[in-house]
């Protein structure tokens, strides 16, 4: 605590970056990585408070922002202490961070430090603030509520848009987990005219001390996803450097792509009647929203002993995907459906028999097929592009090596997603920054991002291979054929680590980004095991989908996919999907 006044006190910190100050910088380190900065309600507590000090024992210093941009050259007096040294590998995810990073502007103040308005949307705070820990996961969204500008019970009212009716979130603890975070969700989409919540990784996962307790321990449907997937993993582990690849999606304020071109969500959730209304029936900002009579729906409804099934048909026409199923002959048994009855029809027995404790946890939502992945890789371990990876891609490491062949675009444009770490179009010295990398490559053909950091801390090179880390990490590189190319077009692009061959590459209304869905086929459905599932064979319509994640596809990020086809085509593939 000393030692923080001397770091405030300061005129030029680089003077406390020396040998003698190990100890004091080791001690620091420790200090931040103390739980407290990671537990969720105190991020409100220090958003409402008008000064904000640490303590410890009898010390009291100011919250500041400690010696973020010198990090490096910090880590670097503790490289003899492995313990240290590798204790904090980056400072991007520590709580202690970001509760400055975010909470410095999470209000307008007036000039005497009083609150005077809150800045960031509930979206907004749920979003950037994944890893922070509460004992009640409902927390993960009430925790917000009285800070968020547009849940903050003073300026809620005015901020609706005009003709738009979002529906009220407000705490109640008598709801269970699933409950609050569908409400989440339904809100989120409603306000921000976006699905591209689905894509984050935001949703804390039920603790099972908890579950036990309730005994409302049912699992997540796919279409939430959950912080120990995020780029930096739950908060116990955000101390062990990258886990996965950063969203693609970004922050709510801030959108990166553009995949369906602005067009709004046609979403609906659970046991809404197929007839009602979806979100975007009646808020289409150019007039062209396409929809299609929904798929055969399944209703699962759920007795004391059994769960029985009901299958309702309506008139359809033929699904577009029903021509990119190949016969996937491999069952899977271990795939046992949540523990949540659902029904899409209002006929359907759960709606004479609703039991509380259950719900449907679908969501319907409508958009186009775009392909199906015909070949990937596996999950990209430690940052390394492997040289079949790179080969897909487009690269000749022969002719690259003889300094004749450029560097295709196709390649360093989908290393670094087309865009660099703000989130703009990447810089042009990329394309000389990836050639440096590929030229450098291992004996084996493939990249080792790891070692180029180790070996160039600082340069092109550096900057490059650092984007390449944020989008690949974890994620697969895959390859897809085009659903109604007549020139059998080849798509290219980075999906996420569980993509599988013969999965789904779609483009789903309000979503920024194309996704990676796979279907499934209920069976054994007179079994005493239980409802499971497996792939569907050739022209099998699926009875439900599975959102496996978002993903960066070469040339379709901003558009081009619906711009491309008519109205009419597009109206003609356009189909409802339900996620579950």
């Amino acid at each position: 605590m000393y030692f923080i006044s001397r770091v405030v006190g300061a005129y030029d910190i680089d003077t406390l970056i020396r040998r003698e100050e190990a100890n004091n910088w080791s001690d620091l380190l420790f200090l931040m990585r103390s739980s407290w900065f990671s537990r969720r309600w105190v991020i409100q507590e220090l958003a409402l408070a008008k000064e904000a000090t640490i303590r410890c024992g009898s010390k009291e210093v100011d919250a500041i922002s400690l010696f973020d941009m010198n990090f490096p050259k910090i880590r670097t007096l503790l490289s003899d202490r492995p313990g240290d040294y590798y204790a904090i590998t980056e400072l991007r995810p520590l709580g202690a961070k970001i509760l400055v990073d975010i909470l410095s502007n999470t209000f307008f103040r007036a000039a005497d430090r009083s609150l005077f308005e809150p800045a960031k949307s509930l979206e907004t705070l749920v979003s950037s603030l994944p890893t922070f820990e509460t004992t009640d996961r409902r927390d993960t969204v009430y925790a917000f509520l009285n800070i968020a500008k547009d849940t903050f019970p003073k300026f809620a009212p005015g901020l609706a848009p005009a003709g738009i009716d979002i529906p009220p979130l407000t705490s109640d603890y008598g709801h269970d987990l699933l409950t609050v975070y569908t409400n989440f969700v339904r809100y989120v989409v409603a306000s921000s005219k976006s699905l591209d919540i689905i894509c984050r990784h935001w949703a804390l996962p039920e603790r099972q001390d908890m579950a036990l307790v309730t005994k409302s321990s049912r699992g997540l449907p796919s279409w939430i996803k959950t912080v120990p997937d995020s780029s930096y993993g739950q908060p116990s582990e955000e101390l062990n450097g990258r886990k996965n690849g950063d969203s693609f999606v970004g922050l709510p304020d801030a959108r990166i792509y553009n995949a369906s071109r602005g067009k709004w969500p046609e979403i609906r959730f659970g046991m809404e009647p197929s007839g009602s209304p979806s979100f975007s029936d009646s808020h289409v900002p150019d007039g062209d929203s396409a929809s299609t009579p929904m798929a055969t729906e399944t209703a699962l409804t759920h007795g004391v002993d059994s769960i029985s099934i009901n299958s309702q048909v309506t008139s359809r026409a033929p699904s577009p995907t029903n021509s990119h199923f190949s016969d996937r002959s491999s069952s899977s048994d271990s795939k046992i459906l949540p523990d949540t009855p659902t029904s899409s029809s209002p006929t359907s027995p759960i709606s004479e028999h609703h039991d509380p404790k259950y719900q449907d946890s679908s969501i319907y939502v409508k958009g186009f097929v775009l392909g199906t992945v015909s070949w990937k890789t596996d999950p990209i371990s430690a940052g390394i592009i492997p040289q079949v990876a790179l080969e897909r891609l487009g690269w000749s490491r022969t002719e690259g090596k003889a300094g004749c062949h450029p560097v295709p675009d196709q390649v360093w444009r989908t290393l670094v997603a087309d865009r660099g770490p703000d989130g703009r179009p990447p810089p042009s010295w990329y394309h000389r920054a990836c050639l440096r990398c590929l030229v450098h490559d291992t004996p084996n053909g493939h990249v080792a991002t790891k070692d180029i950091l180790e070996q160039r801390s600082s340069g092109i090179m550096s900057d490059y291979v650092k984007r390449v880390q944020a989008v690949a990490w974890n994620r697969v590189v895959l390859e897809g054929m085009s659903a109604k190319s007549r020139h059998g077009e080849t798509l290219v692009g980075i999906g996420p680590p569980r993509t599988e061959k013969d999965d789904l590459i779609c483009i789903l209304f309000g979503c920024s980004v194309p996704c990676i869905i796979r279907p499934w086929v209920l069976t054994n459905l007179n079994s005493n095991n239980g409802i499971k599932c497996r792939n569907p064979s050739t022209r099998e319509q699926p009875d439900y989908y599975e959102f496996i994640g978002e993903a960066f596809i070469y040339g379709k990020m901003d558009g081009q996919a619906i711009e491309s086809i008519s109205p009419e085509d597009l109206l003609a593939r356009t189909q409802e999907f339900r996620l579950l």
